[in-house]
């Protein structure tokens, strides 16, 4: 898309005084990444002319979900080869007010990192940070938390496409949208708690998610960019969809026992590094293999340290009709929105408190 410049012009970075980021991202030398599904910024705008400048990184596209005053106006692939993009999000003499809000639909790793190199509008121009909402979210997970497969169907290849996986339409988002909820989404595509995913059930250990919580993000190269600072995003919710991945690995008592105790090392570690959060721990959505163990970590760890702020769901969505299947069984949209509207009854049934009224 050609921008069409203004006489005159006022750029903006995408920084804390300017934008409301959510999602672990980075801030550097004056240009924010997005890495993770669902990450986005959004912002408040009084201008006659609005562009973003953005840009792949480090892979070569990923997608880009532009909404302006909670309407989708754009749903664009970015790529590495075309360099920088510049979209127009409005360009008039007439003056606007509103919000918009940048979402990457895809996952890290996977995809690339998009850039937000600038942010433009004419000169009297004026955009800061839109208000917090009433909660803050973080899910953790795998691919159905990123929405893989969500746009594909049983005739999918099955491989990897960022055309078939949409962050906007998985559960988690879904959810946020629903309780007026802040997202973070942290998730990897075939990664579980134990292992990674493994069609002849052998042990990758390296795709076990826990070790890499406390990083910033699993860049798309396979390196780390660093520690993330848990001070930046302190959740009321915390939902964790682990253990999918595992199901061919753990084949015999000895690797559910195993899976049990890694499940309650890691509660331990969500518990020490998110100490006020309300922590909801779910599987089934294709299939419960492991939720017995995972019910019984949940519940020995209440037991055992005195916790009063912890719950297990196991929720029975796994997918029957043709129309809720997704790429490789994966969940399409229609299950997605059942999963959202399943949570959202759990957590009802749980948070009875004033101040968690969904």
């Amino acid at each position: 898309m050609e921008m069409i410049f203004v006489m005159s012009e006022k750029e903006f970075y995408a920084s804390p005084e300017n934008v409301k980021t959510m999602g672990r991202t980075v801030f550097k030398d004056n240009e924010l990444y997005m890495i993770h599904s669902a990450s986005y910024i959004e912002f408040n705008f009084v201008c006659r002319v609005l562009y973003v400048d953005v840009s792949a990184f480090m892979k070569e596209n990923s997608r880009l979900a532009v909404f302006v005053n909670d309407k989708l106006v754009y749903n664009l692939t970015i790529d590495i080869e075309h360099g920088n993009r510049i979209i127009e999000i409005f360009d008039s003499e007439t003056l606007h007010y509103g919000t918009a809000k940048l979402v990457k639909l895809n996952s890290a790793v996977d995809s690339s990192i998009i850039k937000i190199n600038k942010i433009i509008t004419d000169e009297n121009g004026r955009i800061y940070p839109s208000e917090d909402r009433k909660y803050k979210m973080e899910f953790i997970g795998a691919e159905m938390t990123n929405g893989f497969g969500v746009e594909g169907g049983r005739e999918s290849s099955g491989r990897y496409l960022i055309s078939e996986e949409n962050a906007i339409m998985a559960y988690p988002y879904l959810a946020a949208e629903e309780i007026n909820a802040d997202l973070q989404v942290v998730a990897y595509n075939g990664f579980g708690l134990l292992t990674g995913y493994s069609e002849d059930g052998d042990l990758i250990p390296e795709k076990a998610f826990p070790q890499y919580y406390e990083e910033t993000a699993i860049l798309p190269d396979g390196s780390l960019c660093g520690k993330w600072d848990f001070s930046k995003f302190q959740p009321d919710f915390i939902i964790v969809n682990l253990g999918t991945n595992d199901f061919n690995y753990c084949d015999d008592e000895e690797k559910f026992e195993l899976f049990y105790k890694e499940y309650t090392e890691f509660l331990r570690k969500l518990r020490h590094l998110n100490p006020n959060a309300q922590i909801f721990c779910i599987l089934g959505i294709m299939g419960d293999k492991l939720s017995e163990k995972a019910q019984y970590a949940v519940w020995d760890y209440c037991y055992d340290y005195d916790e009063a702020a912890m719950y297990f769901s196991n929720f029975q969505l796994l997918p029957d009709k043709k129309e809720t299947i997704g790429t490789s069984g994966f969940p399409s949209r229609n299950t997605h929105i059942k999963a959202a509207r399943e949570l959202i009854r759990v957590m009802r049934k749980y948070l009875d408190e004033e101040k968690y009224r969904l």
